[in-house]
């Protein structure tokens, strides 16, 4: 990542960079170093890159703790100067319905000025169905995974999933 050329990512027409740099320098087990970690300099040459190459959208995911790195104020300062609309969330996966509570940063940002105007930032999280009780949760999980692709694995013995038990029909291999 440190020798990616601004020419090479031009080449690569991306309106869309997606990035999750190594977390270790921003949780309290990598005991905050945050940019002297060597693990940041990729992140810290593609922070350079977007002042440059400038794609339309940007999604960052990290750690809760990434908001309060250098890192993260040299990528809000890049954003702003590139000319960049940014929404920032601490999300976790319970508030969708998952029954898994690692709490997330996200950052979401657009350029100003990109002619792609399918892309605009919504006024609110959509709601989703909350679970109270663990066998609901499980209901609930049980139905985002139905819309993954079906297994080709045999039901495992003693297994107390939906798909397993036959109480979920899975829809037939493609």
């Amino acid at each position: 990542m440190q020798s990616l050329s601004e020419s090479e990512c031009l080449g690569l027409k991306a309106d869309l960079w997606t990035m999750s740099p190594p977390c270790q320098p921003f949780t309290r087990m990598g005991k905050r170093r945050l940019g002297e970690d060597n693990r940041s300099l990729s992140f810290h040459r593609i922070i350079a890159l977007i002042q440059t190459v400038r794609p339309a959208a940007i999604l960052l995911e990290n750690v809760k703790g990434f908001e309060l790195s250098d890192a993260w104020k040299k990528l809000l300062e890049a954003l702003f100067h590139a000319g960049y609309e940014i929404r920032q969330f601490l999300l976790t996966p319970l508030q969708f319905g998952i029954p898994n509570c690692r709490l997330r940063f996200y950052l979401v940002a657009k350029r100003r000025d990109s002619a792609d105007s399918s892309f605009s930032f919504c006024g609110s999280l959509p709601v989703f169905e909350k679970a109270t009780e663990v066998s609901d949760m499980l209901q609930l999980y049980e139905k985002a995974i139905i819309r993954l692709p079906p297994p080709d694995a045999p039901s495992l013995p003693n297994c107390g999933c939906a798909a397993c038990t036959g109480k979920l029909k899975l829809p037939a291999s493609r």
